[in-house]
């Protein structure tokens, strides 16, 4: 997959805009104000995970928000505060300094720059192709599971208990979180959740989630629902972050270092993750490497706006996606609401409900459930199914961070079974002179023939090279003693590694032996160039190549056309 190279950082400005559809301008502005309302309080959240003032958590929606905006390339993707790499960064600061304080602000910020550099260096190394391992399958099992990891954790901050890292070792406090809930919290809750399915089942077009977060706080203001046992997000300081530089003794450095490598890994994969599966959703092409760009732009933006370190967000992504938003336009929107709540509106926004704010959340979290999606898995295709569900249980199991490594694992393992056994079968002639499939094996083709054939359909590399040889073997020993040539459709054989090129001159030995010539038929270029470097189109040990199986078959068969 091409993508944006490195010298053209600047070149890919808006491209996540880009190009910009004037029809779509409008939707995008109101996801965008949906964002804005439903972000601020999470968060919040998440700048009391990470240790910080509460205010800071708004920053990241800010700043960082506009700098992903103007280097990323996802359209979809929201980078700002998010759990994983707030708790990380939490962890690690707290052993340094005391949390809130101004030492540990600072620290934040320059936590926030070292992460900037690591995602510039994996961006001039071109290593968003890692992103690519991540298998379609892995991909809906892990948002499926944070889905779920979701549900469960809202409900349990819903009762006050702290939100569960590994979902599956606390599933037996489920029945106590329930019964902990307040029976004002839960109808709040519920007729959240009822307003936002009535509006997405019946008004799809009208900004729901804006609309009851409007009249969420509307009701707390009227009905002073905080002293009637409905929690509300409180108040906070007002006013835009100032710019400043960050600054830190350098005794601390490799400690910042070793955090920041660690919230590099987390915040590269998830926001891969995200930023592949929502462009696939919305069959748009997937820049990872650019996004790389972007990333290091929001963590910059992060540590001179007096915030903390972003990366990519599942739920917000979601919520944004669900909203109708498009393109960064809506990010961008988002924005500009937060500075103006900063500014003008804090007030208000400290009425929300909790409640509220869970209930979208917890759809968010159902959206992200890919029901259709896991079903046909499970009909067309058993293995990747179970990938799918293993990572999910990963999710549930230990923890968002972990599955996130497991889907790399799994994807790699998963194309690695494939190559190692990858489809092969013994080729015949019809009675028309065509080559077909055999249908039982090489005991099919074993017949009087002086020409017999084989496909391969993967590239040759060290952990294949035996079976192909094996296989080939068996083939020539089906036959009788009239065999003359084995002709290889090498059409699908893309490449040659040391062992495998090893492999395939200790093969044409072998067959020398039995008076059977080797020949490749239809290799394509990459395959050609191979050969030439190991040294197979020249000496005692040539390899022919010909242009296809009809011209390899009569050059063997007496024709003998010179070989291509």
């Amino acid at each position: 997959m091409k993508s944006t190279p490195p010298g053209g950082v600047f070149r890919q400005l808006l491209m996540g805009m880009r190009p910009f559809a004037a029809l779509r301008a409008g939707s995008d502005a109101w996801a965008g104000v949906t964002l804005a309302a439903l972000a601020i309080p999470a968060c919040l959240g998440y700048a009391r995970i990470a240790g910080m003032p509460v205010v800071t958590g708004l920053y990241t929606l800010v700043v960082p928000l506009v700098a992903f905006a103007l280097f990323g390339a996802s359209r979809q993707l929201v980078v700002a505060a998010d759990s994983s790499t707030a708790a990380i960064m939490g962890a690690a600061l707290v052993a340094m300094a005391a949390q809130g304080s101004a030492d540990y602000v600072s620290l934040a910020a320059t936590l926030a720059l070292f992460t900037a550099v690591l995602f510039l260096a994996a961006r001039a190394l071109g290593l968003g192709f890692l992103s690519d391992f991540l298998a379609q399958s892995a991909l809906v099992g892990f948002l499926a599971g944070t889905g779920v990891h979701i549900l469960i954790s809202e409900v349990a901050d819903l009762a006050g208990a702290a939100r569960p890292h590994q979902v599956l070792l606390n599933i037996g406090d489920a029945a106590s979180w329930l019964t902990a809930i307040t029976f004002p919290t839960m109808t709040a809750f519920l007729l959240t959740i009822a307003a936002l399915w009535s509006s997405a089942r019946f008004l799809p077009r009208v900004p729901g989630a804006l609309i009851v977060v409007a009249a969420a706080i509307a009701a707390s203001g009227a009905f002073d629902l905080g002293a009637h046992g409905v929690a509300t997000i409180g108040p906070f300081a007002a006013g835009l972050p100032t710019l400043t530089w960050p600054g830190v003794s350098m005794e601390r450095v490799h400690l910042l270092g070793a955090c920041a490598v660690s919230v590099f890994v987390v915040a590269a994969a998830k926001s891969a993750a995200v930023a592949r599966a929502f462009a696939d959703r919305h069959r748009e092409r997937s820049e990872p490497d650019a996004d790389l760009a972007g990333l290091a732009a929001a963590n910059m933006a992060a540590a001179v706006s007096g915030a903390f370190v972003v990366s990519g967000s599942a739920t917000k992504t979601q919520m944004v996606d669900a909203a109708g938003g498009r393109s960064q336009l809506a990010h961008v929107t988002a924005a500009a609401v937060v500075a103006v709540v900063l500014i003008f509106l804090t007030h208000w926004f400290a009425l929300l409900p909790v409640a509220t704010l869970s209930a979208i959340v917890f759809l968010a979290g159902l959206d992200l459930i890919d029901v259709r999606t896991l079903r046909a898995l499970a009909q067309r295709q058993r293995d990747e199914f179970l990938i799918a569900v293993a990572t999910a249980a990963c999710v549930l199991t230990f923890g968002l961070i972990e599955a996130v490594a497991f889907a790399f694992v799994a994807s790699i393992v998963d194309y690695v079974r494939r190559t190692y056994r990858p489809r092969a079968y013994a080729l015949r002639r019809d009675g028309t002179g065509i080559w077909e499939r055999a249908t039982a094996g090489a005991a099919a083709v074993a017949a009087p023939e002086t020409v017999a054939a084989y496909r391969f359909e993967a590239g040759l590399f060290y952990a294949n090279a035996r079976g192909f040889s094996d296989a080939v073997i068996d083939l020539v020993e089906a036959h009788d003693a009239s065999l003359e040539a084995l002709v290889l459709d090498s059409s699908g054989i893309d490449s040659l590694d040391f062992t495998s090129a090893t492999m395939l001159r200790n093969l044409l030995d072998r067959l020398a032996d039995r008076g059977v010539a080797l020949a490749l038929a239809a290799p394509p270029d990459a395959l050609v160039e191979d050969l030439h470097r190991y040294a197979f189109d020249a000496g005692p040990a040539k390899l022919e190549v010909f242009g296809s199986l009809q011209a390899a078959y009569a050059h063997f068969a007496g024709a003998r056309p010179a070989p291509a």
